[in-house]
């Protein structure tokens, strides 16, 4: 998938996802959305521990919903990006490209990474970004201290 980010962004290209599931009804994964909105991106699921033994470095793993009619045409799933020019917040993108359409299913991505990060950083972001059309989706969390096994 040739993927064209905005200027601010990074390509992670060493951090492959892992298909967990390629076929989850979307009523097992609904959320309260307007009625009219029949494509909604899901927000991500994010943990951030910090490592105790390496304090600028954090162990984020991240589970990324995407529609599944995305996967059967990129089987080696989506990319993930970060921002670069930010200190105290690092946000990370999911990104995908699937046309705007109702969504039967959903693809679970899984992404784990132990990243250099600066010691100021206590939130991660993760979004989901579909370029076609332009929508995103995202959550927030702390970053935790270790509990003694990063």
């Amino acid at each position: 998938m040739e993927t064209l980010l905005p200027p601010n962004m990074t390509l992670l290209t060493d951090i492959s996802p892992f298909c967990m599931n390629p076929s989850i009804p979307t009523s097992i994964v609904a959320e309260p959305f307007e009625p009219f909105q029949k494509t909604p991106p899901m927000a991500p699921l994010i943990t951030a521990v910090r490592s105790e033994i390496e304090g600028n470095k954090v162990f984020i793993r991240i589970t990324a919903f995407i529609d599944s009619d995305f996967t059967i045409s990129n089987p080696n799933g989506p990319v993930l990006a970060v921002v670069n020019d930010i200190d105290v917040l690092s946000q990370f993108y999911v990104i995908y490209t699937t046309k705007e359409k109702e969504i039967k299913s959903y693809t679970a991505w899984y992404f784990e990474l132990f990243i250099e990060l600066s010691t100021n950083v206590t939130e991660i972001v993760a979004s989901t970004y579909n370029l076609d059309p332009k929508t995103s989706r995202g959550t927030t969390t702390i970053v935790s201290s270790a509990l003694g096994y990063v």
